[in-house]
């Protein structure tokens, strides 16, 4: 029975068709796969440890740490792009915190 409602339903064009044009279709498949042009400029990385440091703090949302942490601070060296994670309590401990991670990368 569906079917025949299916079948009465598709006489009366209740559905409109969709006509495609398959080479405008093409042409944009192709433009979208276009690879982009390289660079001109070529950043240079830092050669020694400790010149550049990236660092980002974050939120816990309102979730704290099994220690009562609320905050973590990472630090990125640039050179040897090894990561450091601390938790802290407060933002006011994030200096406090760079000297640590400084004195540990130094030794």
């Amino acid at each position: 029975m569906d079917f025949e409602l299916y079948q009465k339903n598709d006489s009366l064009n209740l559905i409109p068709k969709a006509c495609i044009d398959l080479k405008q279709k093409r042409k944009t498949c192709i433009q979208a796969k276009q690879p982009r042009k390289g660079f001109t400029t070529c950043i240079e990385r830092e050669t020694n440890l400790l010149e550049l440091v990236h660092s980002d703090v974050c939120d816990n949302n309102d979730v704290l740490t099994r220690g009562s942490k609320r905050y973590f601070i990472t630090f990125i060296d640039d050179f040897s792009k090894y990561c450091y994670v601390y938790l802290v309590n407060h933002k006011s401990e994030l200096f406090n915190k760079f000297k640590v991670y400084k004195i540990e990368v130094e030794n």
